[in-house]
């Protein structure tokens, strides 16, 4: 027989003959509890012009639903934030924080906005950079103060500068970062105890309740980490908004992630910056993958064994577990995890007189997340 060329694609139905090994040549079969799917018509590889059935003529497991390629979505996690890749990806709650990624972002499911993260690497993004409050394009009377060199990846430490260097930089895939509102950027202070409500709590900013006794960075520090509020007046926890001050244009206002407040200054002064943008809620980023041709491995009077090694790979370091065609049972698998990603090699045996395998793909006892079919066609 001859082996033509490997397709893949998202189909419905299932295959029969096929089994699921680790990368290390083990049955890895997992017993969960799954309905059973509707087996797929296979071709007998003796008839020639057997022709593919078409999809659409297949009923599929309305309990396994699938999802269009490209369309999958991971269950994130169900806190207020999720955690974003280089290129505006949905990550695993674990991953970490660099400027290259995985994590180079945070996503706030209130308001719809993806954060620009703060490093401690020297970089553009680097928490310790501070820049006067400089935009051109605002419509205040006084546009601001340029800023001096010194900041990585700007000529001058401004607020314009880093903007338009994160948006040529299409950080986590947006290039129409901002500045925040004073509302956006309220939104992110976390007070444990409420607000000041003293009669003359406005003219402290209306801090919260406890800034005298605690100064614990005042946002969320597993998905804002590097807010130093170790030293009282730095200008590291200072974060600018994008708002002027109208009686005193030369003033912008900025929010103290050391006590909760907001207040104004001289725009002249340099102050900590996170960007902002608006944003969907990040699609994980994964796939189901089969690679190379399938290998002989035993030839028998009525056909072939086969092999064919494949990978699951997602970001974050995620654990899959995969089943194949209408065999009810989940797989786990052994999985290798880098920095940012997971791959989860896995080897299939092909017995013969089947023509399509299909395999599909979910995080371990969670709900399927991806699924894929390769097609091997038979001729005499």
């Amino acid at each position: 027989m001859r082996l033509l060329s490997l397709s893949t694609m998202l189909v419905l139905g299932g295959c029969q003959g096929v089994s699921v090994v680790s990368s290390s040549g083990h049955d890895a079969s997992t017993s969960h509890d799954a309905a059973v799917e509707p087996d797929r018509p296979t071709l007998d590889a003796s008839t020639p012009d057997a022709s593919r059935p078409d999809a659409s003529t297949l009923a599929p497991d309305a309990s396994v639903p699938l999802l269009p390629e490209g369309e999958a979505t991971l269950p994130r996690p169900t806190g207020r934030f999720v955690k974003v890749g280089p290129s505006g990806e949905g990550l695993d709650d674990d991953a970490a924080l660099s400027p290259t990624g995985p994590w180079t972002c945070t996503w706030d499911s209130l308001s719809a906005l993806a954060w620009e993260m703060k490093t401690t690497d020297g970089s553009l993004h680097d928490a310790r950079a501070t820049f006067s409050w400089y935009e051109p394009q605002t419509t205040s009377r006084i546009i601001g103060w340029q800023g001096n060199p010194g900041c990585a990846g700007v000529v001058r430490c401004e607020t314009s500068a880093l903007r338009e260097a994160t948006n040529t930089q299409r950080l986590c895939g947006g290039a129409d970062w901002r500045l925040p509102t004073r509302l956006e950027l309220e939104g992110l202070v976390r007070c444990a105890t409420g607000r000041d409500t003293a009669p003359d709590a406005w003219v402290r900013g209306v801090p919260c309740a406890d800034y005298a006794t605690n100064t614990t960075p005042r946002i969320d520090p597993l998905r804002f980490p590097n807010v130093d509020t170790s030293v009282a007046n730095s200008g590291g926890y200072f974060f600018w908004t994008d708002e002027s001050y109208d009686v005193l244009p030369e003033y912008a206002f900025y929010v103290n992630f050391r006590n909760g407040s907001t207040n104004r200054t001289f725009k002249s002064e340099h102050r900590g910056v996170r960007l902002v943008r608006p944003a969907p809620r990040p699609a994980a980023s994964h796939q189901l993958r089969f690679e190379g041709e399938p290998t002989l491995v035993a030839r028998r009077a009525l056909g072939e064994h086969l092999t064919v090694r494949s990978n699951v790979t997602s970001t974050g370091r995620l654990r899959w577990e995969v089943r194949l065609g209408s065999d009810p049972r989940w797989s786990e698998l052994s999985c290798e995890a880098g920095v940012d990603f997971a791959r989860c090699p896995f080897e299939v045996a092909w017995a013969p007189g089947t023509a399509w395998l299909r395999a599909q793909a979910r995080l371990v006892g969670g709900a399927l997340a991806v699924s894929n079919e390769l097609e091997l066609i038979v001729t005499p």
